[in-house]
């Protein structure tokens, strides 16, 4: 019996076609599992629960371009719930550096090239530099932020504010310095001292508010009494002194405070 060969003779035009399709099949296969969406990044000044992120679109979880910004006051359900406030510099590039930053120095230092180092050690620089904004560290920054809390009832700035939300929360604010100041105006606490700790705290808060919601001359000013003020605060923190308008038993006297609730699930803690 005779055995007959079959020779198949394949040609580079043959290759080629192969070889593109089977990359057409592995993209296409890549497009059916893209992750996408939306997530917080960019962690900073964290204290007691309470912090900023900005929100970023993503694909498969590395950040594209920011689109959001707010502060977290807490948690609701599988989201953060917080109020919105300025973009923050700091938190964009903690977000980008604490994602791409490892990936840009890992395939950098893999070209095992003089600028392939260099650049892997400015990635990892950079990355670990933004670690250092993730919470408070100096004595009188926390301080500062529990000032803000027992006051205003958020850890925000008054300086990060939209200025609807400082108008709203002037109101309440300047109604407690007056119960409170006998008579004084905040700028005497300065150069003459408080009475106790509330009553600094109170005066702090006025002048920090007034900063954020005056213009020109008025809001410099504002701003160097309540730096003066915030050291005759002199308390370690967090402890309450008295209710705070932003917290939830007072909403009614500061109605307008536009409270954000967002529904973004917090698969994996924010970077």
């Amino acid at each position: 019996m005779r055995r007959i060969a079959v020779v198949r003779v394949i040609t580079g035009d043959a290759v080629a076609r192969d070889r593109r399709s089977a990359r057409l099949c592995i993209l296409s296969a890549f497009a059916m599992f893209i992750v996408y969406g939306s997530r917080y990044y960019g962690l900073i000044d964290h204290r007691a629960g309470q912090c900023q992120l900005t929100r970023f679109a993503h694909v498969y979880w590395l950040p594209l371009f920011p689109i959001g910004t707010m502060w977290v006051t807490g948690t609701v359900n599988d989201g953060y719930q917080g109020h919105t406030v300025g973009w923050s510099a700091r938190s964009v590039l903690a977000g980008y550096a604490r994602t791409w930053g490892p990936i840009v120095a890992v395939l950098a230092g893999a070209q095992l090239s003089l600028t392939g180092i260099l650049i892997a050690i400015i990635a990892a620089a950079i990355t670990a530099w933004t670690w250092t904004w993730f919470a408070l560290h100096s004595a009188r920054e926390q301080r500062r932020s529990d000032c803000h809390f027992d006051t205003y009832g958020t850890r925000c700035d008054p300086l990060r504010m939209p200025r609807q939300l400082a108008y709203s929360l002037r109101t309440e604010i300047d109604r407690r310095w007056a119960e409170a100041a006998a008579g004084r105006p905040p700028g005497d606490l300065a150069p003459l001292g408080a009475a106790d700790a509330a009553q600094a705290a109170l005066a702090y808060a006025t002048q920090r508010l007034a900063a954020r919601t005056s213009l020109g001359e008025r809001s410099r000013h504002a701003r160097q009494v309540s730096e003066k003020l915030l050291d005759l605060i002199d308390r370690p923190g967090p402890a309450p002194l008295f209710g705070a308008p932003y917290r939830a038993e007072a909403v009614a006297a500061v109605s307008a405070v536009p409270t954000v609730v967002e529904g973004t699930r917090m698969e994996p803690p924010a970077l």
